[in-house]
């Protein structure tokens, strides 16, 4: 018989060291996927155990240990030829075992369940005070508020008391007295002649120039529907009022006024020029003139700002 050569008999080593780049020993356990170039792994479905479960509904098979087999008892036999049975073993029964044989190491987790349950009652008696304050903080306001109520109740109460009482006592009043009380009746105040303009001082035309020179503004605010006047206009609507007023109410006495002739002639002369208007003739000098005398039946400036005119 051929013996096998030492050489064959020796172990061969079957490590990554005796082989070539890239092998992989592995652990028999099979691949279920593969690497990405991301460092991921994707499981391939194709290589996993699947393990194929019947419907156990209507199953024709039955258990390995038949149903007609009888229990069997847990009584067990002494030396003495006696019978007992043990008692079930449990998991208190596991640790007091456990006690028994380890000690120390069942001291320290005994003593860490023990911190563990004494830190949980703490958190549980903390958290139910708490409660217990934040529970009498709300008794404490609803009763305040309650109280509150029942005041503003009993003002209420008293307010509408004092009110009958003040209404009873004023009609008990009027009955005795028999004649009803009148709100008392500002006395009319009669209207104030219109004074010439010769005769009001610079105060009073320069105030009656403003006045109707806002009244004025706003209504050709409202003509214009609200759109803004500008600077120009306002000044030039207040030389306008103003050589208007001069003329009403300087009255018949126009023409022996060399003065204020010369005023109107001036203004006329400059609105012309404002509107781009030739000098004015002899003719429209003398028109000019003859629509200064203020006529009775017409409504002037001041009739239709102030809402009256000089009687």
């Amino acid at each position: 018989m051929v013996k096998p050569s030492p050489q064959l008999c020796a172990r061969l080593r079957f490590t990554t060291k005796q082989v070539g780049r890239g092998f992989y020993r592995g652990n028999r356990a099979g691949a279920m996927g593969a690497h990405t170039e991301y460092g991921r792994y994707v499981i391939d479905w194709r290589k996993t155990v699947h393990y194929n479960m019947p419907e156990m509904k209507d199953f024709p098979l039955t258990p390995f240990v038949t149903m007609e087999m009888e229990p069997k008892s847990r009584a067990e036999d002494r030396p003495d030829g006696t019978t007992y049975v043990p008692d079930r073993v449990d998991a208190l029964e596991f640790l007091r075992t456990w006690k028994k044989i380890n000690p120390l190491e069942y001291d320290g987790i005994v003593a860490h369940q023990e911190e563990e349950r004494r830190r949980f009652a703490a958190a549980t008696i903390e958290q139910n005070r708490e409660e217990a304050q934040e529970q009498a903080r709300q008794e404490a306001q609803q009763e305040a508020q309650q109280w509150a109520r029942e005041q503003g109740q009993q003002q209420t109460k008293k307010q509408i008391q004092k009110q009958v009482q003040q209404q009873t006592r004023s009609l008990h009043t009027s009955r005795r007295l028999r004649t009803p009380a009148q709100a008392p009746v500002a006395p009319e105040q009669p209207d104030q002649p219109v004074k010439e303009w010769s005769q009001m001082s610079r105060a009073e035309k320069k105030g009656l120039v403003n006045q109707a020179t806002t009244s004025e503004l706003r209504q050709l605010k409202r003509e214009r529907k609200g759109h803004k006047i500008t600077q120009q206009e306002k000044k030039e609507t207040k030389k306008d009022i103003k050589g208007r007023l001069r003329r009403e109410l300087i009255g018949e006495g126009i023409f022996q006024d060399e003065k204020e002739l010369q005023k109107l002639l001036t203004e006329e002369g400059r609105r012309r020029k404002r509107a781009g208007l030739p000098r004015a003739t002899d003719e429209e000098k003398s028109r000019f003139l003859e629509g200064l005398q203020r006529k009775p039946e017409s409504r002037g400036l001041f009739d239709r700002i102030f809402g009256g005119g000089k009687q």
